[in-house]
């Protein structure tokens, strides 16, 4: 080709390339523009359409739609706000925008990038757990499994086909191990056949909210396990797809993820809520560290992480000392006054966002909690907190939070050996000597109730002054505290046995007490001087206008009871004590003369003795698992057959009040939980489990080769990275090099 020719070709291509260029540019230009003239336009407008106080939640909950409508330019920008601005709310209820307009679930784009992965460590050399479990092995009780097994059966032909034809089939997946272990092969396979067609992308409810920790808990728990055991390469599909769904709650400013999910709405972008429960935050841990063991993906660890690092970064903030309140505020956000707004402070280090009121409001972010209530209930999702802690250790076989050190830049907290031996050991400790009591009753009793504590803090001796108040009340979801201390009691080595067993036998004869069903209950705490149950000064006492209630102030000074001088504790920065409010134990409910009958004898309005003043049993149940749960961790933790008949026990008086309540003709019995018209999963992924477990040969599903979750699902543990001995006698000989 001619010289001329080619230069002519080459100038043309220049020409269109540089042309495309431009265009590129210049639309790139004008897009990014308008961006920034929306955000400088936003910045101009300081608030957004108020609601009054008054009407607030009304609007909040139902007008929404209304709002967005309204001619008001200002309320119509709300969604387009939002793309920058996240919203600030307390809780789901208080939320005025989870009714926004629905936004497309198949079209969820992250708002947060994660520019750096935090990568699950490597497991140690050593087993952490090793040798921490009972040696000898129990042989299986064939009897009694069959016995499970049947109960099992007629349980499973009640309920299997009304559970396969839900859109997300959540109890059929929460349930889908228990029959892989039961040795139901047809049922299993026929599950999984039901499963590998669901869309989990789209969660099939009405329901505005997806509950993320009962998601994790029972689908992806329940998908992760019956994937370990069976192999079934279509279940960890699945399991992906439910991780990647709740990794979607933790696109927030602050990696916390949202707990009450608001999956449909517009109005995405936002904080964690002001009001969440802390066992909360933590109990996907397991499921979503197992879950990027199986597929290498960082990603779901490191979800977890973040909340992990918090609540390490908190645990010596809270005033009783690594026992954390029940719930604390997960956005982090320190609001930012108004007086600081004038003086310019909101732009250092704040982050604009839209709170509950449609207001703009700043907030600066925090690492830890700064928030939080001064309650603490012993409540199934409070003590998962603490059952995490245990576990993570052995699913593992590392300490998580003792790898946080090497980033900890607090000189509040660098020299302190924070680790979740630590964390555990204090909380318990806490738990033993500041909560739990014996109640005063004929029978012999250890309960761990609820606890209100007032901090105060005494600046001139730098002294954390902490008043407390206990609610006496046995709740069912405490015994999971035997479990929890039985474990956790081997896995980090510490002496808490006693109290576990203590405490499960409690439970076992409280619900013996109702004839199998367990419920919460309102005691009395032993009073000074006081060894045993008299009921004449119990009626004395109630004749006498002592159970005068608690007008939920604390009082002053002289008005407490100071605890025995070891059960204050030097502890970081600042010296902690503790104190019992003056006359505690006739403060959780009023009772008068009235309470009792014509002869001053027995409660006038219930059968109740007279030692329980109270029982709540709108919630009570038969099939729970609780109990069974701490049977199971104690008889295997410690090897005691007396465990094995304590579930024995426990299993006929189930069984037997099972048979009371829904006997119909010609003996036949239908099983239901009380006040219920059907089955919940648990009676299968949990408590039908641990009573097979129990009576299993014990190096079957061995603590030394696998971890439960908290909803009962058998994880495989991960063992120690052996490192590859070298032979002393064979030296190192140096390659051959070979040159082309």
């Amino acid at each position: 080709m001619p010289p001329l020719k080619v230069l002519r070709f080459v100038v043309r291509k220049v020409k269109s390339v540089l042309l495309l260029s431009t265009t590129v540019l210049l639309l790139f230009y004008y897009t990014f523009q308008n961006e920034i003239d929306i955000l400088n336009s936003y910045a101009e407008n300081e608030l957004l359409p108020t609601i009054s106080t008054a009407q607030q939640h009304a609007q909040a909950s139902t007008d929404i739609h209304d709002l967005l409508n309204d001619d008001n330019e200002a309320v119509r920008d709300l969604p387009t706000k939002n793309r920058y601005f996240p919203l600030l709310v307390r809780s789901p209820e208080s939320d005025p925008t989870r009714e926004a307009p629905n936004a497309d679930p198949r079209q969820f784009k992250r708002k947060y990038s994660v520019h750096l992965e935090v990568a699950l460590p490597n497991s140690g050399s050593t087993d952490l757990i090793a040798g921490g479990f009972p040696a000898n092995i129990t042989e299986r009780d064939g009897p009694m499994l069959e016995r499970i097994k049947d109960v099992f059966d007629r349980s499973w032909s009640q309920i299997s086909s009304q559970w396969a034809d839900d859109p997300w089939p959540l109890n059929l997946v929460d349930t889908l191990e228990t029959l892989y272990i039961f040795n139901r092969t047809a049922q299993f396979n026929d599950a999984v056949e039901t499963i590998a067609k669901v869309d989990w992308q789209v969660p099939a409810t009405i329901s505005t909210l997806v509950n993320i920790p009962d998601l994790a808990s029972r689908a992806l728990g329940g998908l992760i396990s019956a994937y370990e055991l069976s192999g079934e390469e279509r279940l960890l599909a699945a399991a992906k797809r439910v991780g990647d769904f709740i990794l979607r709650s933790y696109d927030t400013p602050n990696r916390l993820p949202v707990i009450q999910y608001p999956w449909k709405t517009s109005l995405s972008n936002r904080f964690p809520y002001q009001e969440s429960q802390v066992g909360l935050l933590i109990q996907m841990s397991l499921e979503l560290t197992k879950l990027t063991q199986l597929t290498s993906k960082n990603e779901y660890f490191d979800a977890v992480s973040h909340a992990l690092q918090v609540l390490w970064r908190s645990a010596k903030r809270v005033p009783l000392d690594c026992l954390f309140p029940s719930v604390v505020d997960a956005s982090l956000c320190k609001i930012i006054t108004e007086d600081l707004i004038a003086k310019g402070e909101h732009h250092r280090e704040s982050m604009k966002s839209i709170d509950e009121n449609l207001k703009f409001v700043y907030c600066q972010q925090l690492d830890h909690f700064s928030n939080f209530t001064n309650t603490i209930i012993p409540s199934k999702d409070y003590i998962s907190l603490y059952d995490t802690l245990s576990k993570m250790v052995a699913l593992t076989n590392i300490d998580v939070f003792a790898t946080f050190h090497e980033t900890q830049h607090d000189d509040t907290l660098k020299d302190l050996p924070l680790n979740s031996t630590s964390i555990f050991e204090k909380a318990m400790y806490h738990i033993t000597h500041l909560m739990e009591f014996s109640p005063s009753s004929p029978m012999d009793l250890n309960v761990v109730p609820g606890i209100i504590f007032n901090p105060v803090y005494q600046q001139a001796t730098n002294e954390l002054e902490v008043q407390l108040r206990r609610d006496f009340r046995y709740s069912p979801e405490s015994c999971l505290l035997g479990a929890t201390m039985a474990y956790g009691s081997h896995v980090f080595h510490k002496d808490l046995l006693d109290t576990a067993e203590h405490l499960t036998e409690s439970c076992i004869k409280l619900t013996k007490l109702f004839e199998g069903e367990t419920s919460s209950l309102l005691l009395d705490g032993v009073g000074p001087n006081e060894e045993k149950y008299d009921p004449k000064r119990k009626i004395h006492n109630v004749l006498t206008g002592k159970y005068t209630g608690f007008n939920k102030e604390f009082s002053s000074t002289n008005n407490r009871v100071a605890l025995r001088p070891n059960q204050g504790a030097n502890v970081g920065p600042q010296k902690r004590t503790f104190s019992y409010i003056k006359d505690e134990r006739f403060t959780n409910m009023v009772l008068s003369a009235t309470d009792l009958n014509a002869n001053g004898e027995k409660w006038s309005n219930s059968e109740l003795p007279l030692w329980i003043n109270d029982r709540d049993s709108s919630h009570a149940k038969i099939l729970s698992f609780e109990i069974i749960e701490s049977i199971f961790y104690l008889f295997r933790t410690t090897g005691d057959n007396r465990w094995r008949e304590r579930g024995r026990e426990l299993f006929q008086m189930t069984i037997s009040r099972v048979e009371k309540e829904t006997k119909g003709a010609k003996g036949t019995w239908h099983i239901t939980e009380l006040g219920r018209n059907t089955l919940p999963s648990y009676w299968f992924s949990q408590t039908l489990k641990y009573y097979y477990l129990l009576f299993e040969d014990s190096s079957v599903y061995s603590f030394e080769d696998y971890v439960i979750s908290g909803g009962g699902h058998i994880f495989k543990r991960r063992k120690p990275v052996q490192k590859e001995k070298k032979d002393p006698t064979v030296k190192n000989v140096p390659k051959e090099s070979t040159v082309d």
